[in-house]
């Protein structure tokens, strides 16, 4: 294209990053099944400007070849930001996310209300009714669900359900269970990315409808936690117990600000918090294993780091690497 004296626009010249809830989805038709496609934070799209302002290799080749076009030496590009060294941080604190529901505002209503409804952006709802049985084998279906699903009987998780077959800890379908004469059931749902594009724009979050074999399950108590923003949270309540979902909190010392990435070995799917700022949401399947942390969001000294666990995860531990690690 410079050879014949064309002009150049790169998609994507410089890297970004999809900070809090605001990483998408893509909806692809499988057979008349809608396909969610989660997208992940970083918006690095192999641009030859990284997401935190790093030259590639990329952003060197297009430089060689403009100059060997143009006859032009451009300016060398500035000096690289600091970046923090590697630290590792154990959780001190945390709060079962069942302690922190029961303390929100509880909405009453005859069938299952979407997240829109609940007034929810992005974040967790809990359905909670009841059930009469008994029953010793009996298919539970969650109508609706455009995101993930935690089955409770009792207090005891009992099943997870996915809306696509992303991850094995979220299964496709309904669930098969065994059940007493009465029954507390509460299903958890957490949001997944918004579908960006396309005639499936606009699906809703959240239940329409929970079913027992054929039977419709009526009477809900609601209550959701939006985590576009950190609520505020006790930390005086019954943490979770392992594998369970909840907030887990620890302190990171940094002498002065600077790049980071943060990584959560043996963690599931959830958001992280830094100094109450939503970095976005991690998710063990990957491909992405680090989330963005730029310097301005650290201060000098003491940083507060806190994990919102939805899923399966028992990790202990958070890990400040100074290189980014995409998949």
């Amino acid at each position: 294209m410079l050879a014949a004296g064309r002009s150049v626009n790169f998609y994507m010249a410089h890297g970004g990053t999809s900070f809090g809830v605001w990483a998408g989805a893509n909806a692809v038709e499988d057979g008349g099944t809608v396909v969610l496609q989660p997208t992940v934070s970083s918006y690095d799209y192999d641009a030859p400007i990284a997401e935190d302002g790093t030259p590639t290799a990329k952003f060197g080749a297009f430089r060689d070849v403009i100059i060997a076009h143009t006859g032009n030496t451009p300016p060398e590009p500035p000096p690289l930001p600091p970046r923090l060294p590697a630290a590792t941080a154990a959780v001190t604190e945390s709060v079962s996310l069942a302690t922190v529901l029961d303390r929100r505002p509880v909405i009453t209503s005859a069938t299952p209300r979407s997240f829109e409804e609940l007034g929810v952006h992005q974040g967790v709802v809990r359905y909670r009714t009841r059930v009469a049985g008994p029953y010793p084998e009996a298919s539970l279906s969650l109508d609706g669900l455009a995101d993930l699903g935690t089955v409770i009987i009792d207090g005891r998780i009992r099943s997870r359900v996915g809306r696509s077959a992303l991850d094995d800890q979220f299964p496709v379908g309904p669930s098969t269970l065994e059940l007493a004469e009465e029954n507390a059931l509460d299903v958890l749902v957490s949001s997944l990315g918004r579908i960006n594009f396309g005639r499936h724009l606009g699906d809703s979050k959240g239940l329409a409808a929970i079913r027992l074999d054929f039977q419709h399950l009526h009477g809900y108590q609601q209550a959701g936690l939006d985590l576009t923003e950190l609520p505020e949270l006790d930390w005086s309540g019954p943490a979770p117990a392992a594998g369970e979902p909840g907030f887990h909190r620890t302190m990171i010392d940094i002498a002065t600000p600077g790049d980071g990435f943060l990584a959560l070995p043996g963690w599931h799917h959830g958001y992280l918090f830094l100094n109450g700022f939503n970095l976005g949401r991690y998710w063990s399947i990957g491909p992405q294993r680090t989330l963005y942390a730029p310097a301005p969001l650290w201060r000098p000294g003491s940083n507060e780091l806190v994990v919102a666990e939805l899923g399966a995860g028992s990790g202990s531990v958070i890990e400040l690497r100074s290189e980014p690690d995409l998949g």
